[in-house]
């Protein structure tokens, strides 16, 4: 009998990713969300928001492709220790961020929940992501 070690990291698979058509992005900038959010259920995607978010920063509507993260809670059992920045699943994402992406963070509706401190928020800007959605702090 052979025992493997459980391994709660796993880092997602890249590929190929276009990017937003100009006047796409324009376009969509003049849809409200109450409309795409109508269109999206005609196609059978529903519940694809976060309830209760607010907005802190700026004024204008954000467009661009989703990079999207889940945060969970940490586990005893083996979780990748924050000392482990190859491997940190926040690190990497925001390591994949291009121009004009928007990092979307699920933390479970914790107001608690850091997700993205001063370096890697930084970071993302310099990577030219155009902003972050979270139902985190």
């Amino acid at each position: 009998m052979t025992t493997e070690r459980y391994e709660p990291f796993q880092a997602y698979q890249t590929f190929e990713r276009r990017p937003l058509d100009p006047e796409c992005e324009q376009r969509l900038k003049g849809v409200t969300t109450s409309t795409l959010a109508a269109v999206l259920a005609k196609k059978g995607y529903t519940d694809l928001f976060m309830p209760g978010l607010t907005r802190v920063a700026g004024t204008q509507p954000m467009v661009g492709l989703a990079l999207t993260l889940r945060l969970l809670p940490d586990r005893p059992d083996g979780a990748i220790g924050p000392e482990d920045n190859a491997r940190n699943p926040q690190r990497i994402a925001v390591e994949g961020v291009r121009p004009g992406d928007i990092v979307v963070v699920d933390a479970r509706n914790d107001a608690r929940s850091g997700v993205l401190g001063d370096v890697l928020a930084t970071r993302m800007m310099v990577l030219g992501g155009a902003g972050i959605v979270t139902d985190g702090a």
